[in-house]
């Protein structure tokens, strides 16, 4: 099953680790792009420490960023952390729905 993973932060990291800890097959971590002079994002950076691509977009809405996403053909999205509107096309397409993970 390929999952993406969409989320920021040090709760989108912790997510995404557990993810890869317990052996499922993340391909793509989608999370805000990078601020001069700010760290880089958590989640961002345990992507790259697990070799995950990284997609980064200002707004999941954009053309680009919908486009990219299809074409990963991903089975199930999990978004942790997310202050972005994510559009329908998005939410949609994974062929086994989309998981909205929350801490509260």
């Amino acid at each position: 099953m390929k999952i993406a993973v969409i989320g920021q932060a040090a709760f989108g990291k912790d997510v995404l680790n557990a993810l890869v800890n317990n052996e499922e097959n993340v391909v793509a971590v989608l999370c805000p792009p990078d601020i001069p002079g700010r760290s880089v994002d958590p989640t961002k950076s345990a992507a790259l420490e697990h070799q995950i691509e990284v997609f980064q977009y200002k707004r999941m809405r954009d053309k680009d960023a919908i486009t990219e996403f299809l074409s990963l053909n991903i089975d199930l999205c999990v978004m942790a952390f997310v202050t972005d509107i994510v559009p329908d096309e998005i939410l949609e397409a994974p062929s086994s729905g989309t998981i909205q993970y929350h801490p509260s």
